[in-house]
């Protein structure tokens, strides 16, 4: 698909709309660069999360009155009530809808209401664009095949190459790879003053308290390295804590660190504001993320945008956005994690170089303008370059 055409902006106040489950940090990169082209946007959700960043602009709650992720067509809900989206889509009067489409019965009601409004749209999926899961591929190929509307993904595979190595490209299938946006961002870390500490190294992971992110892993991981333990180096864990899961670990992390004696090794943040995690990922030296089947987290590219190094798993949807052994390492194994950790500690100019490698990744391919004309060029949609 060719680059978007040049053409005066829309006049209408909404230009862009998006249809998704709820707000999302992944999502602020579009929408700054969106912003940055002149494009106006509204967002509408099916729910609120406790911890969202609205800062760049609020939400608007579908029904106000309604989860929609608690509701199915077999309840006592009204189904009514399932297509008042399509009136919205109406009054608003976009020129083009992103919609999120999951597998649940809410998506395939709210899929007919976006039909129906007749309006150009995008499927946005967070499915790897080269995955070997058949009945996605099947559900890929039938939205693009039959209802003639481009299918994009953030997700390339977690075993596919690095996004730099030319993955990004425009698939003849017609689903598109679109990656995340980042701006790049000024670091406080010693990388760029005073000599490194390689002592005192600052170790940092975000992710909520749940078990699949693995935080007592990560410690145990670190704890079993004898540089980590035997010098000033320290890690923390920034996380999220709004439901039952997530106290109960953050009771089983805390637990762990009281029991082991680990208070002057391990700190723990929760729920603190997202400008605060930025300045913490800022002041931090390598960046950890160690949980599987993570979907497409957004706080490694966010730690890249400063220029850290990031140790990552594989099973990691954005792990492609990483040019391993480059900028950072890809892992699978406990193994691999332990050799890493000692890499960077016997290495301290690998830290440097990670630095000039993400920071160029970010700048080159994650710019959040360039990364909007990709996405706007999807559904030949045309903006004013």
């Amino acid at each position: 698909m060719k680059e978007a055409d040049v053409e005066v902006p829309m006049e209408d106040s909404t230009e862009v709309l998006f249809i998704v489950p709820r707000f999302h940090t992944n999502y602020i990169g579009w929408l700054h660069g969106l912003s940055k082209l002149g494009i106006s946007f509204r967002i509408l959700v099916q729910t609120i999360g406790k911890s969202e960043n609205h800062s760049f602009q609020s939400p608007e709650k579908i029904d106000p009155g309604a989860d929609y992720f608690r509701i199915s067509i077999f309840d006592s809900f009204r189904l009514d009530k399932h297509f008042m989206l399509f009136g919205q889509i109406k009054r608003i009067k976009p020129k083009l809808i992103i919609f999120r489409f999951e597998l649940n019965i809410t998506s395939i009601i709210f899929l007919i209401n976006v039909l129906l409004s007749r309006t150009q749209f995008l499927i946005y999926l967070q499915w790897p664009l080269y995955g070997a899961n058949y009945p996605r591929r099947v559900l890929r190929t039938f939205f693009v095949a039959f209802l003639k509307v481009p299918t994009i993904t953030p997700v390339l595979s977690c075993k596919d190459s690095w996004i730099g190595q030319g993955s990004i490209k425009n698939m003849s299938h017609g689903s598109f790879f679109i990656p995340f946006g980042m701006p790049t961002r000024d670091s406080n870390s010693i990388l760029t003053g005073s000599p490194l500490d390689i002592e005192s190294l600052r170790f940092l992971t975000v992710g909520k308290f749940q078990r699949r992110k693995n935080h007592i892993e990560a410690i145990q991981g670190l704890m079993s390295n004898e540089n980590f333990r035997n010098s000033n180096a320290t890690f923390e864990i920034i996380g999220e804590v709004s439901d039952s899961e997530h106290f109960k670990v953050l009771d089983e992390v805390n637990t762990y660190v009281l029991e082991n004696h680990l208070e002057n090794k391990i700190l723990i943040s929760v729920n603190i504001n997202h400008d605060e995690v930025l300045k913490k990922i800022g002041e931090s030296d390598i960046f950890i993320l160690m949980s599987d089947s993570e979907p497409a987290s957004i706080s490694n590219l966010e730690a890249m945008s400063f220029g850290k190094p990031v140790l990552i798993k594989s099973g990691n949807g954005t792990a492609n956005y990483l040019n391993n052994q480059s900028g950072g390492f890809i892992i699978d194994s406990p193994e691999e994690f332990d050799q890493r950790i000692n890499y960077f500690f016997d290495h301290p100019e690998f830290l440097s170089l990670c630095r000039t490698e993400n920071l160029l990744t970010v700048k080159k391919l994650l710019d959040p303008e360039l990364v909007a004309r990709k996405l706007l060029a999807c559904a030949s949609y045309k903006v004013n370059c």
